[in-house]
């Protein structure tokens, strides 16, 4: 929809600016003519077992749209039918992965999510199937029973992606769980994308300020972890130390609303 007015912007103009056209417009519709329009799908007044078949949809806002049906609907029923959902799901299926993730969401999004089913999305073949397993194992440390050896799992990963959401996660863990986490990242090679996250997570398990320039001088590496540690060095290497604690460490902390944390992935 195009209102063609000589203001132009993102509301930078008072909506009763008087140079602003309420009386014409264009209205366009954008068609491909050998293909017929797409049906939307039923949500609203759907069965569960209907909108469980709706997260095999290739549009991410009507799945989008579904998990939020779903939470509304009684937990026992969708759990019930979750589960025969999962039984169906082939294992050969090319978006397999995807509709593993699908399903962890609805768990998450009815305050059930288990280990056998994170476990099995971070067994994915697909890395970002396992970065999501990482970011719910992540919100939910405090229901899961397996989150130290599945996030250090994470941390070994062949891909970036999943060791970025295993070190962000183990900022939220105490010093000393968070810390083997880190040192499992470093041994891969630490890219561009995650040294800095290992440096704020690093930052974070001290209760330090991530903006010292003690933290931005040095190069992460294997080395640089353990003589940050907070056991302190592990040789007679130099023992970096950081300015005075700005903030309550993530682990010290109530854990957060999960209603709050669930709405952020949909």
């Amino acid at each position: 929809m195009d209102w063609h007015n000589v203001l132009v912007g993102h509301m930078q103009h008072s909506a009763r600016d008087p140079l602003r056209d309420h009386a014409h417009g264009r209205i366009y519709r954008m068609t491909y003519p050998a293909r017929p329009l797409l049906q939307p799908a039923k949500i609203a007044g759907a069965s569960i077992d209907q909108l469980l078949e709706n997260l095999k949809l290739p549009e991410d806002r009507t799945r989008y749209r579904t998990r939020r049906e779903l939470r509304g609907r009684s937990t026992q029923e969708v759990m019930e039918a979750l589960d025969r959902w999962l039984r169906q799901l082939k294992p050969d299926h090319p978006n397999h992965a995807q509709h593993l993730v699908e399903a962890m969401w609805v768990a998450w999004g009815q305050d059930h999510l288990d280990d056998a089913l994170v476990s099995r999305v971070l067994a994915s073949d697909q890395f970002k199937a396992r970065a999501a397993a990482v970011r719910a194992i992540r919100y939910n440390r405090h229901r899961l029973s397996n989150v130290h050896s599945q996030l250090e799992q994470a941390a070994r990963d062949p891909h970036g992606r999943v060791r970025l959401e295993a070190a962000v996660a183990a900022s939220w863990l105490r010093p000393e769980e968070g810390h083997r986490i880190l040192e499992a990242a470093t041994t891969h090679p630490v890219d561009d994308w995650l040294e800095p996250v290992l440096k704020t997570a690093l930052a974070s398990l001290r209760g330090r300020s991530v903006d010292a320039p003690v933290w931005q001088a040095r190069p992460i590496s294997r080395d640089w972890l353990e003589n940050s540690s907070p056991r302190g060095p592990r040789s007679t290497g130099e023992k970096v130390t950081a300015p005075p604690a700005i903030r309550k460490p993530a682990w010290d902390c109530p854990q957060p609303s999960s209603r709050l944390l669930r709405d952020r992935n949909g």
